[in-house]
């Protein structure tokens, strides 16, 4: 393990603007089988990467809004924004709704899929929430497996690649 991990991965936390996102957030970096690690770039949402190159992004800029967490693959077209969604925030009014729904066009019309749960979800189940997130991306960008010595290993179609 890098040297400054738990301290980056901490920060990451603390940035977290509800307790669903800090369960979910905790859920996919410090889980048992967990691979990432701390990015090395200079993107600031950027917070981790992981052994077949998926990143990690929180609270990244969208349009207008601010996307809770983002899986993305470096030789991926595929972008997938998640979003958690607390009932005190969410859909406990029409306004609230029609907000929501608003925002997600938007994100949509950005190039992103996005991947909704509920609050109770992540606070009933955030490892199953963080594993079902990261199966979807991983589905979709790369065909990923896992190999006999237990490493993933990225095999991208041709249709993943970004256009030149």
């Amino acid at each position: 393990m890098q040297p400054g991990k738990y301290a980056r991965f901490g920060a990451a936390l603390d940035r977290c603007q509800s307790p669903i996102e800090r369960r979910f957030a905790h859920a996919l970096l410090f889980a048992e089988r967990s691979t990432f690690e701390p990015s090395g770039d200079e993107v600031p949402w950027h917070i981790a990467v992981n052994a077949i190159g998926v990143v990690l992004g929180q609270q990244v800029p969208v349009g207008d809004y601010f996307v809770d967490f983002t899986f993305t693959h470096p030789d991926s077209s595929h972008r997938y924004a998640i979003e958690l969604d607390g009932h005190e925030w969410h859909e406990k009014t029409r306004e609230q709704a029609a907000r929501d729904r608003q925002r997600e066009r938007v994100i949509t019309a950005h190039g992103w899929t996005v991947v909704r749960f509920t609050g109770s979800e992540v606070t009933r189940a955030p490892l199953s929430c963080a594993r079902e997130a990261y199966r979807i991306m991983t589905s979709r960008v790369s065909g990923a497996r896992v190999d006999h010595g237990g490493k993933a290993v990225v095999e991208t179609r041709a249709a993943d690649r970004p256009a030149a």
